[in-house]
């Protein structure tokens, strides 16, 4: 006994803490006079993955659907006696809480009347402040090299710093006058802030992210290591249709104007490539989805000593690569339980990154950044007042410094025969 006392307190103590990124929908359901109905099931559906979960309203005709995935989905009413009564397509966002309330017609015969409308825009239930970034908008707004967390700059209190633009490729700061460390960023509700950096701890591919939330101010206290804001991100997930993307982008010298101080135009080379795929392994119960994007860049570096060290100029190649992906498998255990399971990898490297001008390739050093996670999560209604949420996250990332040409290799030695110079 104290054996597995000893086992559960472990596994609480490695969990990750769990944040709520779902959404849910309450109301009250009425009939034709006004007078509340108890008892009417009233059930949400996804329409894409069949994803769905029911409640039974109370007494006071009151009813509460929490945790759910933000997507579209029909939400119903029914009860024996009266029509069924359907809202369609009511799309949830991270966070929301839906207010859809229903009135019921008695029937004699069995009917079911579908009410069309809009869903409510304003969330009356919070008062944090923040802007949310749907999956058109990340699809059809332009965005330099495909890095999506920019689009957080849409949101009024935040700002990015070249310093760690330069390193990280996509940085944001939230929250006005904040520093970089007061950021927090939570994926799939867990936490993927990189505390020591203020950035994200991993990236993702574009195509990857089904939406994420920016909150500047007044957001809920269970957000910790965020005194500015805080950026959600909610992943992709399969659904009933099989579906996949494709995408190549190309660059070469021949667009490429010559800097001032390069004699000869370089070969400059950048690729861009990667694609989706995504897809039922059971219909309305398990469903899984995939994403790789990648990047191979060649950039140059041109050293000018004004002709006091001829020896030292020149223009230098840095051959730099990058890649990510991630795959997610989603799972109904029933109406009112749900699993997920997600990994995720990213690595680049990117030599003498801080050649040029009169920093020479054997002053500066190559620059590697390897990342990967793993992330379970758990969601039960256990009672109509009681929901369990448990997430569980293996995360690992660090900065690799190493010499110029040296290919990440700490091995004791003389690299100057790798140096193209």
């Amino acid at each position: 006994m104290r054996t597995c006392f000893l086992l559960i307190g472990l596994l609480l103590a490695l969990a990750a803490p769990a944040y709520a990124q779902n959404a849910q929908i309450v109301g009250t359901v009425k009939d034709a006079t006004g007078g509340v109905v108890p008892g009417a099931t009233v059930t949400a559906k996804n329409g894409d993955t069949g994803f769905a979960r029911s409640a039974v309203t109370e007494a006071n005709g009151e009813y509460r659907l929490p945790s759910l995935p933000p997507g579209r989905y029909s939400v119903t009413t029914e009860l024996t006696g009266f029509s069924t009564e359907t809202r369609p397509d009511i799309v949830l966002i991270i966070e929301q809480t839906a207010i859809i309330n229903f009135t019921l017609k008695t029937a004699a015969l069995a009917e079911t009347v579908t009410v069309t409308g809009e869903s409510p825009i304003v969330d009356v239930t919070r008062s944090d402040v923040s802007t949310a970034v749907s999956t058109q908008q990340i699809q059809d707004l332009p965005v330099a090299s495909r890095r999506w967390i920019d689009l957080a700059m849409l949101t009024p209190g935040t700002s990015q710093d070249n310093i760690r633009g330069f390193f990280y490729r996509g940085n944001v700061n939230l929250g006005a006058g904040t520093r970089e460390y007061s950021n927090a960023f939570v994926v799939d509700g867990v936490n993927n802030t990189w505390a020591e950096m203020g950035e994200p701890r991993q990236n993702f591919a574009m195509d990857a992210i089904q939406e994420f939330k920016v909150s500047t101010s007044t957001y809920k206290a269970e957000y910790g290591l965020a005194t500015g804001g805080v950026l959600s991100v909610v992943t992709k997930s399969g659904t009933n249709q099989l579906h996949g993307s494709g995408l190549l982008f190309f660059r070469d010298a021949s667009i490429t104007a010559k800097e001032f101080f390069q004699t000869t135009k370089p070969d400059y080379r950048r690729y861009q490539y990667g694609g989706t795929v995504g897809g039922p392994i059971t219909k309305d119960r398990t469903h899984y989805f995939f994403a790789y994007e990648g990047t191979n860049e060649n950039q140059f570096f041109t050293v000018n000593a004004r002709g006091l060290w001829p020896q030292y100029e020149g223009t230098f190649k840095s051959a730099q690569e990058r890649w990510t992906y991630n795959a997610k498998v989603d799972h109904q255990l029933s109406t009112g339980q749900n699993l997920f399971v997600r990994y995720g990898a990213e690595d680049e490297y990117r030599p003498i990154i801080t050649t040029g001008g009169r920093t020479t390739p054997s002053a500066s050093f190559d620059f590697a950044v390897p990342r990967r996670s793993a992330v379970v999560g758990h969601s039960a209604v256990l009672s109509d007042r009681a929901l369990n949420d448990a997430r569980f996250q293996y995360a690992y990332a660090k900065y690799e410094v190493a010499p110029p040409y040296s290919h990440g290799d700490w091995a004791p030695g003389d690299f100057t025969a790798r140096l193209p110079f």
